[in-house]
């Protein structure tokens, strides 16, 4: 039996997403002004942005978005637009975001038509947790 080289399979991961689509949606400490967005200091900020689809913005200690379409309190979320520099940095998010694990990924749309991955967590995830939604802005969420 073959042993899985868990560095190979990140790499290969980190490639597909690059090659598939270059831009990330970023809501929480990725965002300007907060500690992670070194990690995004090679990329390319391409302004404010906020996503078609509805969901929830819920904070425990940091900001997780949670696709609740139908959830009663589902509202567009407010982030950044980013254009990753390579799949490196792909890597150190996924790293960053414990994906597949913790955190997945999809690819949504924002209202100007833009596509870019953005990290989500499962709602199972929250389960035994006390949820408290982000506050809002003329009816979007926004994690300051």
């Amino acid at each position: 039996m073959s042993r899985v080289n868990l560095q190979e399979v990140e790499d290969k991961w980190a490639a597909r997403m690059f090659e598939q689509l270059p831009f990330v949606f970023v809501y929480g400490t990725l965002k300007t002004g907060h500690g992670n967005n070194t990690l995004l200091s090679s990329s390319t900020y391409l302004g404010d942005a906020i996503t078609e689809e509805k969901g929830l913005l819920i904070q425990m200690g940091c900001p997780y978005y949670v696709p609740a379409h139908e959830h009663d309190k589902a509202l567009p979320i407010l982030g950044e637009l980013y254009q990753l520099d390579g799949p490196t940095t792909c890597r150190q998010l996924d790293r960053l975001e414990g994906y597949p694990s913790h955190y997945n990924r999809k690819v949504i749309r924002t209202t100007d038509g833009d596509h870019a991955w953005m990290y989500y967590v499962r709602p199972s995830a929250l389960n035994g947790h006390t949820v408290v939604a982000c506050p809002t802005i003329h009816g979007v969420y926004l994690w300051t």
